[in-house]
């Protein structure tokens, strides 16, 4: 598996919220057979690990909230989130997910979109995009 230092911008329109959310950051691109992964901290000592391949990813966050969220276009998926009072069952479906990644240029740009719910109550929408390039 090739990895290789990246440049992270990323966006995040979560429901509620009037703007959307943006960080640039530092973090970790690494290439499989069938996709890729991106791995960066952010919010301190949040640790994530998205991974793309076509038609699915999967949110893993490691910190004081940890998350464990599949994702499939057209399925609704169960995960897990984690919290101080104990662990909550979370449910999503993906309306879209976008991954490309260029070895040549060493750039690329990845998008969810996708309806969350936690404990069976509607979380809403939440929107995120990724935009790398190779350091």
């Amino acid at each position: 598996m090739t990895s290789q230092e990246i440049e992270i911008e990323w966006v995040s329109r979560i429901p509620g919220s009037r703007s959307p959310l943006r960080m640039s950051l530092r973090g970790r691109l690494k290439e499989g057979t069938d996709g890729f992964y991106l791995t960066y901290r952010a919010e301190g000592t949040s640790q994530y690990i998205i991974k793309f391949t076509k038609g699915e990813a999967l949110i893993r966050r490691r910190g004081q909230y940890p998350l464990r969220q599949p994702l499939k276009l057209g399925k609704s998926l169960h995960g897990e989130l984690g919290t101080p009072s104990g662990n909550l069952a979370t449910e999503a479906a993906a309306e879209s997910i976008t991954a490309t990644w260029s070895p040549e240029s060493g750039s690329g740009a990845a998008g969810l979109v996708y309806r969350l719910n936690i404990q069976g109550e509607d979380a809403g929408t939440f929107r995120i995009t990724w935009s790398f390039k190779r350091l």
